[in-house]
């Protein structure tokens, strides 16, 4: 066991041994002289008087139940003395308090301690906290020291199980010793299969020699038979000197030789045979040498073989099974060197006397809002429904702590293995990226976190954050994975990848986090997105392939499966991401009105007291600047800007726009330049910067090298500048070698390339064509603002603006005049084009135009006004020919001040607005309560005489909009809500006193059915509206909720003496409440009546009796959508209908019961008894069965 182990459990027994008992000694003397029950003895009766004064968890209430004190933890011992009612420890002892939190929080690190061990430099203060606390408890130096020389002299295992005995109580404790001993085994364990491995590395080798031995004695045997071969070659010559010299013995003896002839034959043909043996005799010999050697050749070879693959296996086991040392050991690297990478942030205009600014220092909170409707693989069809989905959720949470993105807020889901995180320009996605990987090298990712037991015990191993900018270096060359890792820019020398590292992050890909930063700023995006194309490669992290096609497998979940992939983008290009399936999506929102408080004291925080408030006032009074300072980049713009003034003394006024904020940064930086140089002849800095901007935003390049700078004659001290100023960024943030950084440059920041390439247009009087809604927004607005100081900007600007001319574009032409800032130049536009701002029914650009941030209302504020002031000027016959009336809005979230505007536009004299449909889609964070108290006052200084409300308003907001009517020129109000009937008695008290004469009130539908429905009005709501009806100029009435036959019977009571002409019901009623309205309808004035509920025969026959003595001449029968088919009207019903239709005054008829059997020939019937009326049947409603009948499906 070594030292920090040991330290581990010193501090668990310091607790256990020393603490369980100080503690319930304490406690059992706090309950004893507190009195008033019997005096504490450890039995049930205790825990029962306990029970009374202090409230425990769930999983904690059977301990304090049984009220023996023996099996309770120090967590239980330290809540019940400082939880209970009253406490048993007053917070007036605050030592004591201290103390016992001291010992709780302590206890709490130790339990969630990912490895059981603590560094020597962090046990030196706990002990020295938890000593000092245990002593206001009553414990004493010699406990301390006994349990010192325990812990110093016990063996491992005695002192393991002298923890896990002195610790019993505590569940957490034990399950931490149980995983300390695991651990203990698990490295003899390993400690023993490497020693196994060597053995058999041993063996190999052995083999290895013995195989080259053989092989040595093979080459010796084959040595051996060609000397043998020569040795019959040797025979051969000789027998044949033996013939030439027996041939001369013929030729000088021929007589000799004719006498002994038979016999000197014989002689030679033995002499010949022996010979043949003895060749045959080498031969064979030497054949059987080969093969010996050949046989003894390929037996060493396969002993080479053999061992040569046990050592690739041997290398392969030890890539993938690496040792838990050598994965901490390289994931301390890499957090050592991620923290280094992201300590400071490349200057994004903060001061000039200031190198660089730490990131910790001046990192805010955002607001961060997700769905958590899991996107499931069927609703990928539309690539667009993400966007929609985050811009128009059925549900929205905001997120508290940045990590809870990777937890699933339902803990019967799985957390999410991929995010795409959405943000507008300059949100703060990139810092927020930086976050999260600072967060990880800190070990506090999920630190305090209430889900942290759903997040693996050892949180990720790896944590490798790349940024599309760094990844657009890469073109088209090919990497593999593991080389794409060692250029990220948050791994230095210290923290590169080794191939057995590699292997063991394709082997565990749950421990490893990958933060893909700016997917809008990739270039090659669609390679990314088309199936084809990363098809072409395997799908191995291992093999070289163009990067794109990397991301694209990373992305769709073919390598690295089991990796949580985090993407950052920007709305216009997360769309594209539809068709990739995410988990998960979530929105930046950028600064809440506290955050921005937040930064502002953050930036200026070591300035005087006096400063940080005068810029902050300067910020928050200005409706303006605080609708621009949500976006974290534009906030840190101002604080910059508004520092240098205030340091240098000038009294200029502050920008309002944001193009007035870039340029100020600029004329700052020209400033500064000027008292470091003299004035020059040459081409100014930040013209050529412009250039530069233009070119490469054209060009679609948004990091460019040193040869692009010098094609612009950027000089190196001008390059300087630009840097140490914040305005480039350059170097070190892009890696092309592990080794190796290359001189690259880009904006630090999109929206200042932005800014630039629009400066550079508008300097050059050319703006190029730019597709709306291809993310190219910001530049046209740059260009709009900038154009208010260019000579003939009216003529540019207009030339910009006029494609864009229409409904679908026109918040944009909106956002671009507020830009440009001359209200008598919009007045012009408005002149020239407002007949193209309107839809057909006169509504200004669209339906349901959505309202996304208070951006976008400031806009329309502002187009509003211009409206008004030519609308104003109109003469009579003019105003009759304009065609804006109204406007229909999609709220998501609104500050009261913006809405305040929106309110003061309605009630300008010169505005043309008769109709105003608002649909409350807020946010979850955003409360409808305050939008409505700052716009119904306004109403009756408007022209508004046709109201439409819906969405999420309550009785609360009906109650506002009562108090106003009154007063009002609306004549007709339709209100769909999440209203009761205590909304509709307070609009019906005011009733009679307004100009009402149609109304429309629905409580708001969802979709499981009407017998879940919560928050609509009944019967009740009804019976307050009837008693009122008679006394109103009401001719038209819509009514849709849950009301039943009562109330139908309520308003049926009143309807004589009402002037309606025109009524619409739908709800639960039943052929009781048609009956109810029939014995009335003749008294009545209306004309044009809906029915839709739950009618059957019964029904339409009460209706049909009285139908020719009334003046209906528009008749609508529909089943409820909620109707069971059972309770359906049927053929006998229409027939009953039909004998009557000739005789009554209806000229049009429509019949929709739902899921209800109608045959062809009661139509026909139908059709024939009243030619002259208008049957409709709704082909759509409407399905056929083999038995020619058909099925209606409203």
């Amino acid at each position: 066991m070594d030292e920090e182990e040991r330290n581990y459990c010193f501090l668990i027994l310091l607790l256990s041994r020393v603490g369980l008992p100080k503690l319930r000694d304490l406690f059992i003397k706090k309950w004893d002289s507190a009195g008033g029950f019997v005096s504490w003895k450890d039995c049930r009766q205790n825990g029962t008087d306990l029970l009374t004064k202090f409230t425990p968890l769930n999983y904690e209430k059977p301990k304090v139940q049984s009220g023996d004190t023996t099996t309770w933890d120090l967590s239980l011992f330290v809540k019940a003395l400082l939880n209970s009612r009253p406490p048993f420890v007053p917070s007036s002892k605050k030592g004591l308090v201290a103390g016992l939190k001291c010992l709780k929080e302590t206890r709490n690190k130790l339990c969630h301690s990912p490895n059981g061990k603590i560094e020597n430099s962090e046990f030196c203060n706990l002990k020295s906290d938890v000593c000092n606390a245990l002593t206001q408890v009553g414990a004493t130096s010699k406990d301390f020291k006994k349990l010192k020389k325990d812990v110093d002299h016990q063996p491992l295992n005695e002192l393991l199980s002298l923890v896990k005995h002195c610790a019993s109580q505590d569940e957490e404790i034990l399950k931490q010793i149980d995983a300390i001993k695991q651990g203990q085994e698990e490295i003899k364990q390993g400690q023993s299969d490497l020693q196994q491995g060597q053995q058999e590395i041993k063996q190999g080798q052995s083999g290895l020699q013995h195989g080259q031995q053989e092989l040595k004695q093979g080459q010796s045997d084959l040595q051996q038979g060609q000397q043998e071969i020569k040795q019959g070659q040797s025979g051969l010559q000789q027998g044949q000197e033996e013939i030439k010299q027996g041939q001369s013995g013929l030729q000088q003896g021929q007589q000799e030789i004719k006498q002994g002839q038979s016999g000197l034959q014989q002689e030679i043909k033995q002499g010949h045979s022996d010979l043949q043996q003895e060749i045959k005799q080498g031969q064979s010999g030497l054949q059987h040498e080969i093969k010996q050697s050949q046989s003894g050749l390929q037996q060493g070879q396969q002993e080479i073989l053999k061992a040569i693959k046990f050592q690739d296996k041997e290398s392969i086991s030890k890539s993938s099974n690496l040792s838990c040392e050598d994965v901490l050991s390289y994931s301390k690297r890499l957090k050592t060197s991620t923290k280094a990478q992201t300590e400071f942030q490349p200057k994004l205009l903060a001061s000039h006397d200031v190198p660089s600014t730490r990131t910790d220092d001046i990192f805010t909170n955002l607001m961060i809002q997700r769905e958590w409707k899991p996107l499931k693989r069927v609703e990928l069809l539309s690539r667009r429904r993400h966007l929609q989905n985050y811009n128009k959720p059925s549900v929205k949470h905001q997120i508290d702590k940045c990590q809870d993105i990777f937890i699933n807020p339902d803990h019967y889901e799985s957390n999410p293995k991929s995010i795409l995180v959405i943000g507008k320009p300059g949100i703060g996605k990139s810092l927020f990226c930086q976050r999260l990987s600072r967060d990880w090298a800190d070990d506090v990712l999920f630190h305090k976190s209430p889900d942290v037991s759903r997040v693996a015990a050892d949180d990720f191993d790896f944590v490798f954050l790349m940024t599309f900018r760094q990844l657009n270096l890469y073109g088209d060359e090919k990497f593999n994975f593991c080389e794409v890792l060692n250029h990220c820019s948050v791994v230095d020398d210290h923290a590169n990848i080794n191939e057995h590292l590699f292997e063991y992050i394709i082997g565990h890909p749950e421990k490893v986090l990958f933060i893909l930063d700016g997917y809008d700023e990739y270039s090659n995006r669609a390679s990314i997105l088309q199936c084809p194309f990363e098809q072409k490669y395997e799908n191995n992290p291992r093999l070289q392939m163009p990067v794109a096609a990397l991301i694209s497998k990373l992305l769709r979940k073919k390598i690295f499966k089991n990796a949580v992939v985090m993407v950052t983008s920007r709305p216009t290009a997360a769309d594209e991401l539809g068709g990739i399936h995410m988990d998960a999506v979530v929105e930046i929102a950028g600064f809440s009105v506290e955050q921005v408080k937040e930064f502002i004291s953050k930036y200026f925080k070591s300035k005087k007291e006096e400063v940080k408030i005068a810029a902050r006032d300067h910020i928050m009074n200005n409706e303006n600047l605080l609708s621009i300072a949500h976006i974290p980049v534009l906030c840190h713009l101002m604080c910059f800007c508004l520092e240098w003034h205030i340091e240098n003394g000038t009294e200029k006024c502050f920008p309002a726009t944001i193009t007035e904020l870039y340029s100020e940064v600029v004329e700052i930086f020209e400033d500064c330049c000027k008292t470091i140089h003299r004035a020059s002849k040459e081409k100014s800095t930040v013209k050529k910067l412009t250039d530069l901007a233009a070119a490469m935003f054209m060009e679609g390049k948004l990091i460019f090298d040193q040869r692009d700078v010098e094609r612009f004659h950027l000089t190196c001290p001008e390059t300087g500048n630009l840097q140490s100023f914040g305005l480039l960024t350059c170097g070190p943030a892009f890696r092309v070698r592990p080794s190796k950084m290359t001189r690259h440059y880009c904006f630090s920041h999109l929206t200042l390339y932005e800014y630039f390439a629009a400066l550079g247009f508008v300097n050059s009087g050319i703006i190029p064509t730019l597709e709306a809604g291809d993310g190219k927004e910001m530049v046209l607005k740059f260009c709009a603002g900038l154009f208010s100081g260019v000579e003939d900007g009216e003529r540019l600007m207009e030339e910009m603006i006029s494609p864009y001319c229409c409904c679908k574009h026109g918040m944009l032409v909106a956002k671009c005049l507020r830009e440009y800032g001359d209200k008598e130049f919009g007045v012009k536009i408005i002149e020239k084009y407002h007949t193209q701002f309107s839809t057909e029914k006169g509504v200004l650009f669209q339906n349901e135009l959505p309202l996304i941030d208070s951006s976008d209302w400031i806009a329309l504020v502002y187009f509003l006004d211009l409206v008004s002031q030519f609308y104003k000027g109109l003469v009579d016959h003019a105003i009759e020919s304009f065609c804006i009336n109204g406007l229909n809005i999609d709220v998501h979230q609104v500050s009261s001040s913006v809405i305040k505007q929106f309110a003061d536009s309605l009630k300008n004299d010169g505005c043309p607005l008769t109709f105003l449909s608002i649909n409350l889609t807020l946010f979850s964070n955003c409360s409808s309560h305050h939008i409505l108290e700052c716009l119904f006052p306004a109403l009756p200084s408007t022209h508004i005489t046709a109201l439409h409300l819906s969405g999420r308003f309550t009785n609360e907001g009906i109650s506002s909009l009562s108090d106003v009517l009154p007063s009002t020129h609306i004549t007709t109000l339709h209100l769909d809500g999440e209203f009761t009937d205590e909304g509709i008695s307070s609009l019906s008290n005011v009733l009679p006193s307004t100009h009402i004469t149609t109304l429309h009130l629905s409580s708001r539908l969802t979709d499981i059915g009407m017998s879940h429905l919560h928050n609509r009005f009944t019967d009740e709501g009804i019976s307050s509206l009837s008693s009122v009806l008679p006394s109103t100029n009401i001719t038209t009435l819509h009514l849709s909720s849950q009301f039943t036959d009562e109330g139908i019977s309520s308003l049926s009571n009143v309807l004589p003496s009402t002037h309606l002409t025109t009524l619409h019901l739908t709800g639960k009623f039943t052929d009781e409440g048609i009956s109810s309205l029939s014995n009335v309808l003749p008294s009545t004035h209306i004309t044009t009546l809906h029915l839709h509920g739950n009618v059957t025969d019964e029904g339409i026959s009460s209706l049909s009796n009285v139908l020719p003595s009334t003046h209906i001449t528009t008749l609508s029968l529909l089943h409820h959508v909620f109707a069971s088919s059972s309770s359906c009207f049927t053929d006998k019903g229409l027939f009953i209908l039909g004998e009557v239709l000739p005789s009554t005054s209806i000229n049009s008829l429509t019949c929709g019961p739902r899921s209800m059997k109608i045959t062809q020939r009661c139509i026909n019937k139908l059709r024939k008894s009243a030619p002259a009326c208008n049957i409709r049947i709704d082909d759509t409603s409407i399905y056929y069965n083999n038995d020619n009948c058909f099925y209606f499906n409203l």
